[in-house]
């Protein structure tokens, strides 16, 4: 499964300038991954 991630994580929600800074590094950020790992990753 390919999803466009954003390699930064948060632990609140991102406001203002960076929600533009999430969606150019979304753009530039294709990843595979297996449903399992992603289960994994979310847990």
């Amino acid at each position: 499964m390919k999803l466009l991630l954003d390699s930064q994580e948060f632990s609140r929600k991102p406001i203002g300038y960076e929600i533009a800074q999430i969606n150019n590094r979304i753009v530039n950020n294709e990843v595979d991954i297996s449903l399992a790992d992603l289960a994994e990753e979310i847990i």
